[in-house]
């Protein structure tokens, strides 16, 4: 118990350092987090970057006004990656029973992934910042023990936890915990478990994607599903297919996100196997395992990197010796084979859709605490062994960030710029910080920030809307705030509002100004283009 507590006081004590250090500032990657939060969430939003249920949550958050600011934010992840931790706790609980071990000891697995929670610099980064990533891992391990209960012993009541965390995994991991819950569903399904079996857990995984297929396709019942649009661009950067923003985009938001789908595939396909695989290799060694991602460390970049190293690659051992552990069940079909499938599809997946350098962070977690579970049932003559297959595990890891450091290849921009041209999500952050803009000049700088084309991570035309309507109401007379309530209606494809408000900028003749004839072309634009898209 007391070094649970040890390593739970160190952990928080290195985030509270890390979000104080980081309290005046945010990254690009980061920055649609803090304004989803400030900004508020509406079910069936047009921007479906992200998956509905962190910005669900991050809205919920950002109506409490200690967290107006970044430094409110931050604390606020800290607390969000202490619940990570608990789910963590749980698995470890959860496994436990089907463990081959005679008196297994929970306080010891417990601390031992408190430690590696602790002392992970990619879940340090991550734990004070509003990512995807914050929770993901958690609600990984919480689909994994209520997986792990089930095939222990099948019911209603199991049955129901599993549908419940397989589609909290899916609202906030999206489209890679999808297919990684597909992979790990087909291997479990692979060798026909009995029908009284399969049964509930198909009935599990239909239900829980049938309420995050409700949940990502919003309100509007006529508006086409889809999913999160982030591994669109994040494929696109890897496979550096071009995404210009122009007029052979479509219009509506839906279908542009699917065209940004379907060019990155094609792009994927005619590069081929071999040369994907490097681009691959490249995102993963240089952008998710190199010392850049802690460059801001300045010489201790390399050492904290080796560290982060050395403690995935030894949790990575230690958790297959655990799956090692568990027993054979006829009735389980082949849960440690499900389990390596979904982890390591979900890892894969984790970097391909990457949009931030600690997108394996969820992956970390999952893996700390597979690894605790298997130091509960080791006994205490095995320690010398133990600490030797760690390091062995962390040292073929930490080769990788050796061999990015000596490669002498930079990363890409993708994961400073996220298609931000000029640093757009961190100006954005500035002008939401504090609970946002008062007077019309700041209103006037947030609108464009927040219904620009160009930043689909930031792009929110609803919340754009709200500030020109705010920006109206200060100055009824003011051209720049009517311009600006026009292309906010015009962003969410209201032609006819727009074109109503557009109509009333004249001049003293009572003919359109400059401004409205441009604003009418634009919408007759937009409104054949739409026609067109909708007739195909």
């Amino acid at each position: 118990m007391a070094w649970l507590a040890v390593w739970l006081l160190v952990g928080l004590g290195l985030r509270v350092a890390l979000a104080l250090a980081e309290a005046g500032s945010s990254r690009e990657w980061e920055a649609d987090g803090f304004v989803r939060a400030w900004e508020g969430w509406n079910w069936g939003e047009w921007n479906r970057m992200r998956p509905p249920g962190l910005a669900a949550l991050l809205g919920a958050l950002g109506r409490c006004p200690a967290v107006s600011d970044i430094l409110g934010m931050r604390l606020a992840s800290i607390g969000l990656s202490v619940a990570t931790l608990a789910c963590g706790w749980v698995l470890i609980l959860a496994l436990l029973p089907s463990l081959r071990v005679p008196v297994p000891s929970r306080l010891a697995g417990c601390a031992w992934l408190t430690g590696i929670w602790a002392l992970s610099p990619t879940l340090v980064e991550v734990g004070v910042r509003p990512l995807p990533e914050t929770l993901l891992g958690g609600t990984v391990c919480l689909a994994l023990a209520a997986a792990a209960a089930f095939s222990r012993r099948p019911g209603p009541v199991r049955t129901l936890l599993l549908a419940l965390g397989i589609c909290a995994m899916l609202l906030v991991g999206g489209l890679a915990a999808a297919l990684a819950v597909v992979a790990g569903a087909l291997t479990w399904l692979l060798p026909v478990p009995r029908f009284r079996i399969a049964l509930p857990f198909v009935l599990a995984c239909i239900a829980a994607f049938a309420g995050a297929w409700r949940v990502q396709a919003g309100p509007d019942l006529t508006r086409t599903f889809m999913p999160d649009g982030a591994p669109a661009w994040s494929l696109a950067a890897l496979v550096e297919s071009p995404m210009v923003l122009d007029t052979s985009l479509p219009v509506d938001p839906d279908r542009r996100t699917l065209h940004i789908y379907a060019q990155a595939l094609g792009e994927a396909r005619e590069l081929g196997p071999l040369r994907l695989a490097g681009a691959f290799g490249r995102r993963c060694v240089l952008e998710q395992l190199g010392p850049a991602r802690f460059a801001r460390h300045g010489s201790a970049a390399l050492p904290v990197a080796l560290l982060d190293a050395l403690l995935r690659g030894g949790a990575l051992f230690f958790a297959l010796a655990t799956l090692g552990l568990v027993r054979r069940s006829a009735e389980a079909a082949c849960p440690r084979a499900a389990v390596c499938a979904g982890v390591a599809c979900l890892a894969l997946l984790c970097v391909v859709t990457a949009c931030s350098p600690f997108a394996l962070a969820p992956v970390d977690l999952v893996l700390a605490a597979l690894a605790a579970a298997g130091v509960c049932g080791s006994q205490p003559a095995q320690a010398r062994v133990r600490w030797t297959a760690f390091l062995v595990g962390g040292g073929l890891m930490a080769s990788l960030v050796v061999s990015a450091a000596l490669s002498g290849r930079q990363a890409t921009v993708w994961l400073d710029r996220l298609k931000h041209e000029t640093a757009q999500g961190t100006r954005l952050v500035e002008a939401l910080r504090a609970g946002g803009p008062t007077d019309l000049a700041g209103h006037l700088v947030a609108i464009p920030l927040l219904v620009d084309p160009a930043a689909p991570f930031q792009r929110l035309p609803e919340a754009g809307l709200r500030h020109a309507e705010a920006a109206v109401a200060l100055a009824p007379d003011s051209r720049p705030a009517i311009v600006a309530l026009i292309r906010g209606r015009m962003e969410l494809l209201d032609v006819p509002g727009a074109r109503a408000l557009a109509l009333t900028l004249v001049d003293d003749s009572g003919l359109p100004v400059p401004e409205a004839r441009v604003t009418l072309d634009i919408l007759a634009t937009i409104e054949q283009r739409l026609r067109e898209e909708r007739l195909r």
